[in-house]
Parts: C-alpha cells; sequence; structure tokens
C-alpha cells in the first residue's frame, strides 16, 4: 500500500513511529520438572532492534480442583539476555516484582470457609515487572526463558511470559545496556509452631559481576503451604502476602552485608521490612563487585491459621530477593 509515495507497511515495520510490541509465550510445567516456552516466539518478527518496558507473568493451574491453585511460589524462572544473565540462576516468580494480580472464582460455600475467605477462592495469578530501564535488544535475539515447577502444590502449570515494549529504528545500537538482574534467597521450610534460626549464603544476594550493581529494591514473601483434610479430601493451598497477622509475623529477620556494614542490626518483624501490602522495600545504593547482602533469618513460635477443617499440615517458607542492574556492553 503507497500513500504519498511512501510504503507505510514498511515505514511501519522499521519502526520509524516506535510503534509499541507484545511478544508472548507459554508452556505446561509438570510437577518437579522444567519447561521452556518457543523463545523464538519472542524475537521482533520485523527483524529490528526494540526494546523491552515490561515483563509480565501468568502462573495458571491445569485443574479445576481446589487442591491445585498457583501462585509465583509454585513456579521458578530462569531468564538471560545476550547469553548474560538477568536472574541468579532460577528464581521464585514472584520475587522478580512486588506487583500481582489475582483471578478469583466467586464461588459458593462448597468452595470456600468462613476462616480460610480469599485464600480458597485463589485459582491463577498474575505477576508484573515495570523494569526501571528499558532493555535493548538487539535484531534477531530474544530472551531465553526457562520455567521451573518446584513441586511446592503437586500440580501441572500453565506458565506464561509476556514481554511488553517497542520496536527501534534500524540504527539504534546503544554501546552500553543496563540489563535488570534479580537473585533471590529461599529458606529452608519450616512448620508453624517451631522455632530457629538460619542465615543466607554469602553467595545470594552477591554481585558477582565486575562492575557495580544499582541495587532499587528488596522484594520479601512467605509462601505459606496449608494442607487440610475436609469432608475426606485432602486440599491445598500457598498463601501469597504476609500482611495478615500471623503471616507477617513469623519471621523476624536481621540485615547485614559482606563488607561489615549493618543494614538492620536488631531483629525487625519480617513484614516491618518488607511491607505489609506491597511486599518491598526500595533502597537504593550501589552495590559493588565482590559485595552482598546476608539476611539472618529467626522463626517465631506463633500459632497458625484456623480454619472449619481438619489441618494435616502447615509449613511456611521466606523468599527475599534483591532486585537491580547493571551495565552491560552490546554484543
Amino acid at each position: 500500500m503507497r500513500t504519498g509515495g511512501k510504503n507505510i507497511l514498511r515505514h511501519h515495520a522499521l519502526g520509524q513511529r516506535f510503534d509499541p510490541l507484545i511478544l508472548r509465550a507459554e508452556t505446561l510445567v509438570e510437577a518437579g520438572s522444567n519447561g521452556a516456552p518457543n523463545n523464538n516466539a519472542l524475537i521482533n518478527p520485523s527483524g529490528e532492534p526494540w526494546e523491552i518496558h515490561e515483563i509480565k507473568f501468568g502462573v495458571r493451574r491445569e485443574s479445576n480442583l481446589l487442591a491445585a491453585r498457583a501462585s509465583g511460589a509454585s513456579l521458578d524462572v530462569s531468564l538471560s539476555w545476550c547469553g548474560k544473565p538477568i536472574t541468579d540462576g532460577f528464581v521464585p516468580v514472584w520475587s522478580t516484582c512486588p506487583i500481582q494480580a489475582v483471578e478469583e472464582f466467586r464461588g459458593g460455600d462448597d468452595v470456600s470457609s468462613a476462616n480460610t475467605g480469599e485464600l480458597w477462592l485463589q485459582l491463577d495469578s498474575f505477576y508484573h515487572w515495570r523494569l526501571e530501564h528499558p532493555l535493548f535488544m538487539p535484531p534477531r535475539t530474544a530472551i531465553a526463558v526457562e520455567f521451573r515447577n518446584n513441586g511446592i502444590v503437586n500440580n501441572n502449570i500453565r506458565a506464561s511470559i509476556s514481554l511488553i515494549g517497542r520496536v527501534m529504528p534500524r540504527s539504534a545500537r546503544p554501546i552500553k545496556v543496563k540489563v535488570p538482574y534479580v537473585s533471590a534467597w529461599k529458606s529452608s521450610t519450616w512448620y508453624i509452631g517451631t522455632t530457629g534460626e538460619e542465615t543466607s549464603p554469602e553467595t545470594v544476594l552477591f554481585n558477582q559481576f565486575g562492575v557495580p550493581l544499582t541495587v532499587e529494591r528488596f522484594v520479601g514473601r512467605v509462601a505459606q503451604r496449608i494442607q487440610t483434610l475436609e469432608s475426606g479430601v485432602t486440599h491445598v493451598y500457598v498463601d501469597q502476602d504476609v500482611r495478615l497477622g500471623w503471616r507477617g509475623n513469623q519471621f523476624d529477620v536481621k540485615h547485614r552485608m559482606t563488607d561489615g556494614n549493618f543494614v538492620a542490626k536488631n531483629w525487625v518483624k519480617f513484614g516491618d521490612i518488607y511491607g505489609w501490602r506491597n511486599f518491598k522495600w526500595n533502597m537504593r545504593h550501589t552495590l559493588d563487585a565482590g559485595v552482598g547482602h546476608v539476611i539472618d533469618l529467626r522463626k517465631n513460635d506463633i500459632d497458625g491459621p484456623t480454619a472449619n477443617a481438619e489441618i494435616v499440615e502447615a509449613t511456611a517458607q521466606a523468599a527475599i530477593s534483591m532486585i537491580g542492574w547493571r551495565e552491560e556492553n552490546v554484543p
């Protein structure tokens, strides 16, 4: 199609108007297994460079059973850009961002109970990571994605990733790019009512790069796994937040750095640091190469949840992640 002597289709393909672009890929990941989506689906089909502004994850259960709801605690993800890590190996999906959305099924009494409330209704989860700096993608390149169903709930998961950004002109080619980075530590799984302490390894939450790492924020979550027996049927669900009472009080934390500096020298409630609603602690600072953060975690002896059902097992696991970026050369 030509108008005024210009090829409108070619004009569109070259991205002269910085056209918006959304690419999506998904895969089914069986319990306890890894699975990669079609990464070719994440390549700009016009062959032009583009930049990513947001990354979204979808975590859907592959069953209508109550025991099969999915959350970002159930699914880990590994991401890389041009062979360079965006994640420190596999990290929980819900540790990449503080924002989430939940799709609920508003059922009757047969799918809910008075004391579990929203947790019984929750089915699928969605997570939204808005990058602080656009991530430049050279032509014919893709974010390498692999998911891992960690088996916290014995159910297959339909995992998806969506990349949202805009097409760039053919001539666009920066010398350096600010590449996002996420490193996460998951604690041991603690039974409700038990006590103890543990410390994150110094090799996690650590600047492994030979350049400074700008830390934007920390995200803290508690995966609360509760198995109940009701009417002879076993139900399992995983809580997604720490904002309600005993969940945020399950753990205390101390926070220090490997160079000897203290961030939180004395014990502080987990929810007081990482937030009771948004799960994050914004703490922008520059982390020098070879320096990291260390978390001391203390499990408290407090009562677990109550429900109109027999609780067979209740456990809690903390996940703390460090999110930031560093500069890399464009290959």
